[in-house]
C-alpha cells in the first residue's frame, strides 16, 4: 500500500470493542467480500469518514491475527463449498496477536444463506489441535444447527495471516473489515498471498445490502467467490478444482513458495519484531496456473 495504514485509520472517530459490539455483534449476519485497488481503495475509505468509526484497543487501531483451518481428511469443508451445499460450515482456531487472545470458531451457513458464527475460548498452546472440548463444542453446533454428526476428525489444513482494520458504521448495523497483507501457509510453508496493492474487504450486516455495499457497487466492485480458507487450500493445491472462485485466484492471489512459517503462529517477514517466530527468506514467485484441476478420490 502506497498509503500506510496507520494513515488510513487515523482518519476515523475511534469506537471501543463494547461499543461495537452493542451497536453490532452481528454473529448472525450476511457476509459480501470484495478486492480494491489501492487506489479504488482510498476513494472507498475517503467516503466512509463521516459515516464510520474505527475500531481502537489501547490506541491500536490494525491488529494481526493468524488464523488456522480444520477439515476433515477427505476435505468435507472444502468439497460443500464447491458443491454449493447449504449446510456446511468451517471450523478454525484465531490467535489476536496483539492482545493475545486466542478463540475457536465453527462458521454455519443458515437456511437463508447468512453467516452463523459460534465460539468457545482457547489457549495459545492448542492453537493447532482439536481439543476435546472443542470437539464436544462442534458437535453440539452441528446437531443443534442441522441435525449432523461429524462422522470424521478435524485436522489442520490451512493457516492464514493478515492485519485487519475494523470500521463500524454510525448510520446502520454494520461492520466493515478491511484486510491487508493476507497470506496462506499449509505445513509450515507460507504457499501464496494476495497481490501486492490490494485489500480484502468484507461488508457484515444484517441482509447483505448494506449501505456500504451500495457504496462499493457504485465505485465498480464486485462481490468476490472464493472464501479464504478455499482460496488457501487451492493456492496450497492447485490440483484440487476451483472453478468456482478461480477468477478471484488467478487474478488477485500469487503463489510463493520456500519460506517457512510457524504451523501455530505464522509470521510475515515485515511482522513487528516481537511476532516473528522464526527468520523467513526472500520467497520465490511462483506464477498461477489456469488449471482445471479435479475431484479428490
Amino acid at each position: 500500500m502506497t498509503t500506510s495504514i496507520d494513515t488510513i485509520t487515523e482518519q476515523f472517530a475511534p469506537i471501543t470493542l463494547a461499543e461495537m459490539n452493542a451497536r453490532a455483534a452481528l454473529q448472525t449476519r450476511a457476509d459480501n467480500k470484495y478486492i480494491l485497488s489501492a487506489d479504488r481503495f482510498a476513494t472507498f475509505v475517503d467516503a466512509l469518514r463521516s459515516t464510520c468509526h474505527v475500531l481502537d484497543i489501547k490506541g491500536r487501531r490494525a491488529f494481526a491475527y493468524d488464523t488456522l483451518y480444520f477439515d476433515t481428511p477427505d476435505m468435507v469443508s472444502y468439497w460443500s463449498y464447491m458443491q454449493g451445499r447449504r449446510r456446511r460450515f468451517k471450523a478454525r482456531s484465531r490467535h489476536y496477536l496483539d492482545s493475545s487472545q486466542c478463540v475457536f470458531e465453527l462458521k454455519l451457513k443458515g437456511g437463508r444463506g447468512e453467516t452463523i458464527k459460534h465460539k468457545i475460548n482457547y489457549t495459545q498452546d492448542d492453537l493447532a489441535l482439536v481439543t476435546p472440548a472443542a470437539e464436544i463444542f462442534i458437535r453440539q453446533c452441528l446437531q443443534e444447527d442441522y441435525g449432523l454428526t461429524l462422522a470424521q476428525p478435524l485436522v489442520p489444513t490451512v493457516l492464514t495471516h493478515y492485519r485487519r482494520v475494523t470500521l463500524a458504521s454510525t448510520t446502520s448495523v454494520e461492520r466493515i473489515t478491511c484486510d491487508f497483507e493476507l497470506a496462506f501457509a499449509t505445513d509450515g510453508v507460507w504457499k501464496g498471498k494476495i497481490m501486492p496493492g490490494y485489500v480484502l474487504i468484507e461488508t457484515k450486516s444484517e441482509r447483505g445490502r448494506s449501505d456500504t455495499d451500495h457504496l462499493l457497487w457504485r465505485l465498480g466492485a464486485r462481490p468476490m467467490s472464493g472464501s479464504k480458507y478455499c482460496l488457501g487450500l487451492s493456492l496450497a493445491r492447485p490440483d484440487l478444482r476451483n472453478n468456482l472462485f478461480r477468477h478471484t485466484r488467478n487474478t488477485f492471489f500469487m503463489s510463493e513458495a520456500l519460506q517457512p512459517a510457524s504451523a501455530a503462529n505464522a509470521q510475515l517477514t515485515d511482522a513487528p519484531a516481537e511476532h516473528i517466530v522464526m527468520p523467513a527468506p526472500t520467497p520465490m514467485i511462483v506464477p498461477l496456473s489456469s488449471t482445471t484441476g479435479h475431484f479428490a478420490d
